[in-house]
């Protein structure tokens, strides 16, 4: 494990392997806020990773869970947003990843509080699957109870697009 982290940031909590990338998620990192480094093997030798984050607050847990599907990237957030959740969508162009969500995270609807949304995620192609396992947060004082509920959404992720609107006087 790199030198930056120590035992309290769950360095390995979620993991992803494709091609020659393998992302490893760190939820505690800078005190839950979460990061991922992403590593890429060359001719069977691994770099010193990239370090993926975003600025946010304690308890985000931003790399609770990730999906690489070649070049794609697709990272977890459950504590953001008071527990809402978030995903993200990464791309590698040009040596470097890059949010590929315009808008800082991938479109779910309107998660409530407690919804975790970005407890699991997948990816296949453009496809993106993004797992919500507490709807309406967690019922009673059990912390445990889910009832069973949960949801999942199914995203398309694709290339930003950018449009230009002709001026109009």
């Amino acid at each position: 494990t790199p030198e930056r982290w120590n035992e309290d940031c769950a360095f390995g909590s979620s993991v992803s392997v494709s091609g020659h990338f393998v992302a490893i998620g760190s939820p505690w990192t800078e005190y839950g806020r979460g990061s991922v480094t992403v590593y890429e093997s060359n001719q069977g030798i691994w770099n010193t990773g990239t370090r993926l984050s975003l600025s946010g607050s304690p308890w985000d847990r931003f790399g609770q869970s990730v999906s690489l599907d070649g070049e794609s990237l697709i990272v977890g957030a459950p504590g953001r947003n008071n527990s809402a959740g978030e995903a993200y969508a990464y791309r590698y162009r040009y040596g470097e990843w890059e949010l590929e969500t315009n808008h800082a995270s991938l479109p779910v609807g309107a998660p409530a509080a407690g919804d975790q949304v970005g407890s699991a995620v997948a990816i296949d192609g453009a496809r993106a699957v993004i797992g919500a396992p507490q709807p309406q947060g967690r019922s009673g004082t059990d912390a445990i109870d889910t009832d069973g509920d949960g949801y999942v959404v199914v995203r398309v992720v694709s290339e930003p697009t950018n449009v230009t609107v002709a001026d109009s006087f």
